[in-house]
């Protein structure tokens, strides 16, 4: 890895999880990411490792971060849902290992995870990976494929609430502040692409099949609740409420007002008979 990998990384996480981070190049094997403000003895970071034919990205609590953990097991079930629809899309980009005070947990069904929390382990690692042999586009969607599930589920737990943290808060009051810098809707979309997928809901139109590789994963997102309608307090539940959907479905979505609900439009358009 290199510097240049640094920079893409900390563009990746920005864009698609809504995350500011600082990325440290620490060797050509060894990238580490640190949520940007925070101590990392407080916080966390995610290291993102290469060794012989296998890449491998993994939470790193900080030396202080037992109270961040203990928030984490705290999460909301809406959170834990988020949490299982990324966990399921890691694991089919490779090996996910979820352990809990020591011992090993199922990432996909949280009823059987402990009370309380004391230390958490997350890792994604792919096999088969030559690096030095790959290219850079290669390379690229590569890492977007074990960082991207990572630092999402973890940002689920930690809970993406806009919190209004007082500026002259005390240094040591990390969880508060990770918590306020944490931008909402990038992670939302993750969360309802990894739930439905990235064909459209209403009609499956498929961009990249249409379009080609230029449109590969481009989709637009519907909330079923109107934005404007929410206030500053409404949580967005991704699991339930946002839909993906190609621009004609959700030009016609909204030409009803109120909108018109996904589930109607997909119904319309699945009756319809089929043109010889």
């Amino acid at each position: 890895m290199t510097s240049d990998t640094a920079d893409y990384v900390a563009n990746v996480v920005a864009r698609r999880i809504g995350v500011p981070v600082d990325v440290e190049f620490v060797s050509a094997e060894l990238l580490r990411i640190i949520p940007a403000g925070i101590h990392k003895h407080e916080g966390f970071s995610v290291e993102i490792r290469t060794g012989w034919r296998h890449a491998e990205a993994a939470f790193v609590p900080g030396t202080f971060a037992r109270p961040l953990i203990v928030r984490m097991g705290e999460a909301a079930p809406e959170s834990r849902a988020a949490f299982m629809a990324l966990a399921a899309e890691a694991s089919r980009h490779g090996k996910l290992s979820f352990r809990l005070n020591g011992t090993a947990a199922d990432p996909l069904n949280a009823e059987r995870w402990p009370e309380s929390w004391q230390r958490f382990e997350l890792s994604l690692r792919k096999n088969g990976v030559v690096y030095e042999e790959a290219s850079r586009i290669e390379i690229q969607a590569l890492l977007q494929d074990l960082i991207v599930p990572i630092f999402g589920m973890i940002v689920c737990l930690i809970g993406v609430d806009d919190v209004e943290a007082d500026e002259s808060a005390l240094e040591g009051d990390a969880i508060e502040t990770l918590s306020r810098r944490y931008e909402r809707k990038p992670i939302n979309r993750e969360i309802c692409l990894s739930v439905r997928g990235r064909l459209c809901y209403c009609c499956g139109f498929d961009f990249a099949a249409h379009y080609g590789p230029t449109a590969k994963g481009f989709i637009e997102v519907h909330h079923k609740v109107p934005v404007a309608g929410m206030g500053p307090d409404y949580k967005v539940n991704p699991v339930a409420e946002l839909f993906p959907v190609c621009s004609n479905c959700h030009s016609v979505i909204h030409l009803k007002k109120p909108a018109l609900d996904p589930d109607v439009l997909r119904t319309q358009l699945a009756s319809r008979p089929t043109v010889q």
